[in-house]
C-alpha cells in the first residue's frame, strides 16, 4: 500500500486557568497538538516539537528559524529540558499506511523555554502583553483551529479514497442496431465502506473532542457575541457535539464531505481491452446513495430526494457565513464499515469484433489518485525514474559517445540490484541510453512498477539485469483546501498574497494557465470542493483580468464582465520544491 508523507500540525492554545484562557502565575501554557510519524514515538517526538514551536512563536519570537537545527529542535521539545513540564496523550492512531498520528496536550513552560534559548546564546525579543488580553489568546486558539482542522481533512484525504470495496455486475448485451453489429452492456459498480473508513471517522471524531470548545468557552464567547459553529458527528449510532470557532473550519469540513462522491468513484474497471476510471468517464452515472438520515437510520436515495452529500445528512444552504443557531447543526453522518455506500451505472458501448475479445469485467480500487501535501491538494507534480546512481565521465574523450559510467549511491537501489561503480548502461528496455536518458526510457516499461531490463557492460563483459525503480518528485502546484470567497481581483490578489495556511506564507492567485490544471486536474474529477463559478486568475492587463468557468472549463478574457472590480471566486494555490521519494 503507497505510503502517505503526511505530518499534520494542529495547534490549539488554551490557557491553564478557570476561564480557560488566563496564564498561571509561572507562566505555563497548554498546547493542543498533533504529529505523525513511522512510529509512535516519533509521532509523539513530533507532536512535541509543534507544541514548543507554537508556543516559542505566539509567546517569545517569530524568528522561529533556530528551529531548523534539529539537533536544537529536539532538545527543546524533550521532556528533560524543563520546557515540556508534563503532556497528556489524547489520541493514538496507526494510520492505513502504518505510520501512527498521536495528538497530545502539552504543559509548557514559557520562563524554561525563554531561559533554554537564551543559554543557547541566542538573542529573543520578548512579546510585550502577551499575557494582557484574552482576545488575543482566543485570536490564536482561533487561528490554531483553522490550521488544525485543515490539516485533518488533508490526512483524511488520502485514506478516504482507499476506504471502499467493489463489485461489478453485467447484464445480457442488448442490441443497438438491425444488423447487430454494435451493442451495449449494462453495468453496475457498488461500493462498499471497508475498515478504513472505520479509521477515518475515528480520527476525525478524536480531533474535533481535542478542538472543540468547552461548555464554559462557549458561554465565553456567546457573552462576548462571537460566533459559535455546531458541528454533530454520527457515527456508529452514537452522536457526538462539538463547537468550533471559526467558519473557516467550518468550509475545510466541508471540503472533505463535498468529496463523498470523488471518494466513492476511486475504482478502476478492466474488459481485457481496455480500463475505465470511476472519476474520468462522464458516462458512469451515480444510480443508487446509500445514507443515514438524521436519526441515525440506514436509507436508500434513488435520485428521488435532492442530491446530497453522500457521507452526512447535511443541508449545505447552511453554510452562508453566519454563525449557526444550536439548534441548526452541521450534521456528518459517517457510515461504517462493511456498508453500501454507493452504485454506479453505464452502458458500454461495443461493436461485435469487441464483445468476442473481452474476457471479463473485473473492478478494483484505483487506489490514491490525489494526494494532500505541502499545504494543499496536488494540482500536479513533477517526477522522474531513478535507479540511484549518477553518472561522469572520464578520459581525454570524455563527451564523446560511451564514455560516460555511473556512480552508485551507497544502499541504493542500483548498488543492491548488483550494480558497481564504473559500470556503462548500455541499453534500457533494449532502447539505446543517450544523455543519460534514464528516466525516460525506463517510463517506457509496460510493467505497472516499471520494472525495467538493464544492459550493462563491465570491462568488456555484457549482462542483463531487471531492477524495479524508484518514482522521485522535485516539485510541483497545489491547491489551498478552500475558497477564499467571490471578490474583486485586488481584494482576491491581496487575500491569496496574505494567505497563512497549513504552515505556509506564499500562497498566490494562479495564472490562467495554473487555473485551467486546477480546473482539468481537481473540479473536473470531483475533488478540492470547487463551485460551478467563474475564478479569479493573476494573469491580465490594468484593468482586466482572466477568469475560468468550473462549470464547463471556459475561458475568458478582455471581456466587459471580467473587469477587475467585478467578483468571482477565489482559489489559492503555492509552488513547491522538493526532492522525494514517493
Amino acid at each position: 500500500m503507497k505510503k502517505f508523507k503526511i505530518i499534520v500540525t494542529l495547534f490549539l492554545i488554551v490557557f491553564t486557568a478557570k476561564n480557560g484562557f488566563s496564564q498561571t502565575n509561572n507562566k505555563d501554557v497548554t498546547i493542543t497538538s498533533s504529529g505523525s510519524g513511522k512510529t509512535l514515538e516519533d509521532a509523539k517526538q513530533a507532536a512535541l516539537r509543534s507544541a514548543t514551536e507554537q508556543a516559542f512563536g505566539a509567546f517569545i519570537s517569530t524568528k522561529t528559524e533556530m528551529f531548523n537545527d534539529q539537533v536544537v529542535a529536539d532538545q527543546m521539545s524533550s521532556v528533560s529540558s524543563g520546557n515540556i513540564k508534563s503532556y497528556e496523550v489524547l489520541n493514538e492512531s496507526q494510520l492505513p499506511d502504518m505510520r501512527w498520528g498521536v495528538t497530545i496536550k502539552a504543559l509548557v513552560s514559557v520562563d524554561k523555554l525563554t531561559s533554554f534559548v537564551e543559554s543557547k546564546g541566542i538573542t529573543i525579543e520578548i512579546k510585550g502583553g502577551m499575557f494582557a488580553l484574552n482576545i488575543k489568546q482566543q485570536a490564536l486558539n482561533e487561528s490554531g483551529e483553522v490550521k488544525a482542522i485543515s490539516e485533518m481533512v488533508g490526512l483524511l484525504h488520502e485514506p478516504m479514497q482507499i476506504s471502499f470495496d467493489y463489485e461489478i455486475k453485467s447484464s445480457d448485451p442488448k442490441s443497438l442496431d438491425a444488423e447487430n453489429k454494435n451493442w451495449e452492456i449494462p453495468l453496475v459498480v457498488t461500493a462498499t465502506t471497508n475498515k478504513n473508513m472505520d479509521f477515518c471517522a475515528n480520527y476525525c471524531i478524536k480531533t474535533l473532542a481535542a478542538l472543540s470548545l468547552s461548555a464554559e468557552e462557549v458561554t465565553s464567547y456567546k457573552n462576548l457575541n462571537k460566533s459559535v459553529y455546531q458541528v454533530i458527528i454520527q457515527y456508529n449510532g452514537v452522536k457526538k457535539t462539538f463547537y468550533l470557532r471559526k467558519k473557516m473550519s467550518v468550509d475545510a469540513l466541508k471540503t472533505l464531505i463535498s468529496q463523498w462522491e470523488f471518494y466513492t468513484r476511486s475504482f478502476t474497471v478492466q474488459s481485457g481491452l481496455d480500463e475505465t476510471n470511476g472519476n474520468n468517464d462522464p458516462n458512469i452515472q451515480i444510480q443508487v446513495k446509500y445514507l443515514l438520515d438524521s436519526n441515525g437510520n440506514y436509507v436508500i436515495d434513488r435520485g428521488r430526494r435532492e442530491s446530497r452529500l453522500q457521507i452526512h445528512d447535511f443541508n449545505p444552504s447552511r453554510i452562508d457565513g453566519r454563525a449557526f443557531d444550536y439548534n441548526e447543526p452541521i450534521a456528518i453522518n459517517f457510515l461504517s464499515s462493511e456498508k453500501r455506500a454507493a452504485a454506479f451505472s453505464w452502458q458500454d458501448k461495443r461493436t461485435l469484433s469487441q464483445i468476442e475479445k473481452i474476457t471479463g469485467y473485473t473492478v478494483k480500487p484505483t487506489g490514491v489518485s490525489s494526494q494532500f501535501k505541502h499545504g494543499g491538494i496536488v494540482i500536479y507534480e513533477s517526477t522522474f525514474y531513478s535507479i540511484d546512481v549518477g553518472r561522469v565521465s572520464v578520459g581525454k574523450n570524455a563527451a564523446k559517445k560511451g564514455n560516460e559510467f555511473i556512480t552508485i549511491d551507497p544502499g541504493g537501489i542500483a548498488e543492491k540490484a548488483g550494480l558497481m561503480l564504473y559500470d556503462k548502461i548500455i541499453s534500457i528496455n533494449n532502447i539505446e541510453v543517450v544523455d543519460g536518458n534514464f528516466s525516460e526510457l525506463i517510463n517506457m516499461s509496460q510493467d505497472k512498477f516499471k520494472l525495467s531490463e538493464f544492459k550493462i557492460d563491465r570491462k568488456g563483459k555484457f549482462f542483463t539485469v531487471e531492477i524495479y525503480p524508484a518514482l522521485y518528485s522535485i516539485g510541483g502546484l497545489v491547491a489551498a483546501i478552500t475558497d477564499l470567497g467571490e471578490l474583486d481581483w485586488g481584494s482576491a490578489k491581496t487575500a491569496c498574497d496574505e494567505l497563512v495556511l497549513n504552515g505556509y506564507s506564499d500562497w498566490r492567485l494562479p495564472t490562467k494557465e495554473e487555473l485551467n490544471s486546477v480546473y482539468v486536474n481537481l473540479a473536473k474529477v470531483g475533488a478540492g470542493n470547487f463551485s460551478e463559478d467563474f475564478y479569479w486568475s493573476s494573469t491580465g492587463g490594468n484593468e482586466a483580468a482572466w477568469i475560468q468557468g468550473f462549470n464547463y472549463g471556459s475561458q475568458h478574457g478582455g471581456d466587459s464582465y471580467v473587469n477587475k472590480n467585478t467578483t468571482h471566486s477565489v482559489r489559492a494555490v503555492r509552488r513547491f520544491k522538493s526532492l522525494e521519494r514517493l
